[in-house]
């Protein structure tokens, strides 16, 4: 990611087909796409394919670099049928901007899957994710993964992670976030193993600043993103 000067923009080129039974089969020439100042492409041989019920994703692939962004599969009301996207060697510095509002600054690599089926009846919605060297507001965590699943009766995504910096493990998180609630859309659990405090600071710079050290212990995770509430016990060093 080149952060000199930060740019959006591209320009996409391809054909649309008008198919029997009101089928339109779109196809994208290989095209550029500058997303923060770095230049994504569109491989050649993709097609996506829409109807009245369904949008389907043929080896459509955005890449840059070794990064690259896979998405196939259908879009229906059928549950069975299922939207896959693939990550490979993903920047997360790339969801930095979507992230300022949260004062939460990302870095690392991802890789794994997401699926998603039912979008227009009952949503499911499940990843496997890892990662390397993933930092939060400037303090590592490590490597670690993330599973991710939708729950339909809760309106909620459960995830479950662990985290470890070598051998030594850094944080645990399990618990559910609620995207379509505005406010107490957070219940997680965090352990702590020896975690850099200053990974906490923006969340608590109303009450103590310029705090260092590490903490072992566990905290329940309540509030919203904006305005986290936490409680729990921590044994700081």
């Amino acid at each position: 990611v080149n952060n000199d000067r930060l740019n959006n923009k591209g320009k996409l080129s391809g054909y649309a087909a008008f198919e029997p039974n009101n089928k339109i089969a779109i196809h994208f020439a290989p095209s550029e796409i500058i997303v923060e100042d770095s230049l994504w492409t569109i491989n050649s041989g993709n097609r996506v394919m829409i109807d009245k019920k369904a949008i389907l994703f043929s080896n459509f692939i955005l890449s840059h670099q070794k990064q690259t962004i896979k998405v196939v599969g259908l879009i229906t009301d059928n549950e069975s049928d299922k939207l896959a996207i693939d990550l490979t060697d993903f920047n997360l510095e790339l969801l930095n901007p979507l992230m300022r509002k949260n004062d939460v600054l990302l870095k690392g690599i991802v890789n794994g899957s997401m699926t998603v089926s039912g979008l227009y009846s009952n949503l499911l919605f499940s990843s496997s994710l890892t990662f390397n060297s993933l930092s939060i507001n400037d303090e590592l965590l490590g490597e670690g993964s993330v599973l991710a699943l939708w729950d339909n009766q809760k309106e909620s995504i459960a995830i479950n992670g662990r985290f470890l910096r070598g051998e030594i493990p850094t944080i645990g998180v399990s618990g559910f976030y609620y995207p379509n609630r505005s406010e107490n859309n957070l219940d997680f659990e965090l352990n702590f193993q020896k975690t850099q405090l200053k990974m906490l600071e923006k969340y608590t710079k109303d009450i103590v600043s310029k705090i260092n050290g590490t903490a072992t212990g566990d905290l329940i995770v309540s509030g919203s993103a904006k305005k986290p509430i936490l409680t729990g016990t921590l044994e700081l060093q």
